[in-house]
């Protein structure tokens, strides 16, 4: 199995910059859904040092009443504050960089049941799956979803957990210094090589992404590109079976 995984982010604009999965004032009252894997603190007020009321597994729907005023925290490469939500009635603060409108896909296979969980969040999206049979056991599927956020994080966060891309394959920084290019390599298993290659613009923003990992079966090739005038990502996936 050969899986080629390619990420490209193109033409990232100032108004990109905050990592916060988050950032508009139009998300107060909105349902949200922990995306972090191993759960999130909800505390009794903003500074996360603050007494712990609960904790909130993976996928926890919650609501939003305020988004975070500063962002000084960061939980792996994601950078946020705290914003103000309540949960079964309780009210608490909660790191903001990791929970989302979009419900959490981890584990779901079915992406059209996936795209109605997202619309009976009340978000539109527009989404494509098509599916080619070459014969002699071999099909081809192409799979895209047009994220409605300006933010890079939460689409990566999205794309990694409904794809079943390694947690290995960490947020990238969104800034760096400029012309700045590295890559990484590791060798995961006999006949297996992953790549990551990140590339910035002459301002220092991210300007394309690149993660490839070469297996020894079926191909998949995933991308996501901003569009910028329309305030959207387009997560695209496209899987080769060979069985």
């Amino acid at each position: 199995m050969i899986i080629r995984i390619l990420f490209l982010l193109f033409s990232l604009p100032f108004c990109f910059s905050s990592m916060s999965a988050n950032d508009t004032p139009q998300n107060k009252g909105q349902f949200m859904y922990v995306l972090h894997l191993e759960g999130l603190d909800l505390h009794k007020s903003s500074v996360k040092s603050s007494e712990i009321l609960r904790h909130l597994p993976y996928g926890t729907k919650l609501v939003l009443r305020k988004s975070a005023t500063t962002i000084n925290l960061k939980i792996d490469r994601i950078e946020a504050g705290m914003a103000e939500v309540s949960y079964n009635g309780q009210i608490g603060y909660i790191f903001e960089g990791y929970i989302s409108k979009f419900p959490a896909p981890k584990g779901i296979t079915n992406y059209a049941t996936y795209v109605r969980s997202i619309r009976e969040n009340k978000v539109d999206v527009y989404y494509e799956d098509i599916r080619k049979d070459w014969g002699k056991n071999k099909f081809e599927r192409t799979f895209s979803i047009d994220l409605p956020t300006g933010n890079w994080a939460e689409a990566f966060l999205i794309a990694q957990q409904l794809f079943a891309i390694p947690e290995r394959v960490f947020v990238p920084k969104q800034w760096d210094e400029p012309s700045e290019h590295k890559e990484y390599e590791n060798d995961l298993e006999e006949l297996a090589k992953e790549f990551l290659r990140l590339s910035y613009d002459e301002k220092g923003f991210l300007s394309s992404m690149s993660y490839q990992y070469d297996g020894i079966m079926d191909d998949q090739v995933v991308t996501l590109t901003i569009d910028e005038e329309a305030s959207k990502i387009k997560v695209k996936e496209v899987k080769n079976i060979k069985k």
